[in-house]
């Protein structure tokens, strides 16, 4: 995963900031990531930070049936004899 950052004091407006965010997301979503757009504030004085967060989609795990296996448990002791009771 990726973070790309856009700090609001780097552009002239607000406006900017945010319509640079939202074109890298469109380019990032062409490219096939998952992108979660972020608006975040910096504690110090206020300032907002517009963030991308993105990643790899999640490959789909094969369907491909499968047998569970079976657990056997083998007798450890063999030269116990069978007892009848009558």
């Amino acid at each position: 995963m990726t973070t790309h950052y856009f700090i609001e004091t780097d552009f002239d407006s607000t406006q900017l900031a945010r319509q640079a965010r939202d074109e890298l997301v469109q380019q990032l979503i062409a490219q096939g990531l998952n992108c979660h757009p972020l608006m975040l504030l910096r504690a110090t004085d206020g300032v907002r930070i517009f963030a991308i967060e993105a990643s790899q989609p999640e490959l789909p795990l094969e369907d491909t049936p499968t047998k569970p296996r079976r657990r056997t448990i083998k007798s450890r002791d063999r030269s116990t004899p069978q007892v009848t009771i009558r």
